[in-house]
């Protein structure tokens, strides 16, 4: 996670570097009058590309390790709570069959809520996007360039930018959203673990007294649209913490998880 980061912002860094520097000739251009056709350098072109791929396809990696967990947890707290549902109901208490009810609809509920066919389908939906916008934003920048240095460039060239520029726009558009989304069913599918796992908690309680749950901040609390407003008003390094702060959710909501399983055991 610690080189994702890194190589994140390094790649935010030459991206916003490569931009001052077209946008600086453009300014130089409009006050002088005269064709400067001044471009970024090519390294720092090839790096910003090289480590954007390269910082992209580990998010898309983190993304579909982390739907996977979710999956994987909420399996073992529905069937652990399925098991004990059972348990209480072949006691044959009023109480504990009650008990049994309630877990057993929370159980069904989870197993609704947090069904996830295939963790990755979604992740390689975004592999794919990402790497056609890549490819198409290299071929644009070197068609760009050899037309910003010929001048009488054929007029198909010219026509062959356009169409290009406006389908990386719709992939780059549809990459984001993907993103975006994939972000937001990790906070929600988290959010929802940790309510049907305290539901399940306050279940026990009443047959025994709770154990203290780890406190702090409660994993799917995060407001999505916040952070997506945080993320374009930084140009993108807010996402960065989105991430790790996802992530560690994921370990808070394991945590949280893990006591409840040790309740079912004990209870």
């Amino acid at each position: 996670m610690l080189a994702w980061m890194v190589i994140g912002v390094a790649n935010l860094l030459l991206s916003i570097m490569a931009f001052a520097t077209g946008f600086s000739a453009g300014i130089s251009e409009a006050l002088s009058g005269e064709d400067m056709a001044v471009l970024p350098p090519p390294e720092v072109t090839l790096a910003s590309s090289v480590l954007g791929l390269l910082w992209g396809l580990m998010l898309i990696y983190f993304i579909g390790v982390m739907r996977t967990d979710i999956k994987t947890i909420a399996q073992r707290l529905a069937e652990a709570a399925r098991g004990k549902s059972e348990e209480l109901l072949s006691s044959g208490e009023t109480k504990r069959a009650m008990a049994a009810g309630e877990m057993r609809r929370l159980t069904e509920d989870l197993g609704n809520s947090v069904r996830i066919s295939s963790p990755w389908v979604l992740p390689i939906v975004l592999g794919v996007l990402m790497v056609s916008v890549t490819g198409a934003s290299a071929y644009i920048t070197s068609l760009t360039q050899e037309i910003v240095l010929d001048p009488q460039a054929a007029l198909e060239s010219i026509f062959l930018l356009v169409a290009l520029s406006l389908v990386l726009s719709v992939a780059a558009l549809a990459y984001l959203v993907a993103l975006l989304y994939s972000l937001h069913m990790i906070n929600r599918l988290l959010g929802h673990v940790d309510r049907v796992s305290g539901s399940i908690a306050d279940v026990l309680s009443r047959l025994k007294p709770p154990d203290t749950r780890t406190q702090g901040r409660r994993p799917g609390s995060r407001r999505t649209l916040l952070y997506i407003i945080l993320t374009l008003i930084t140009l993108g390094f807010f996402l960065i913490y989105w991430v790790w702060a996802l992530n560690s959710d994921l370990g808070e909501c394991e945590t949280r998880v893990e006591e409840l399983l040790s309740q079912l055991k004990l209870t």
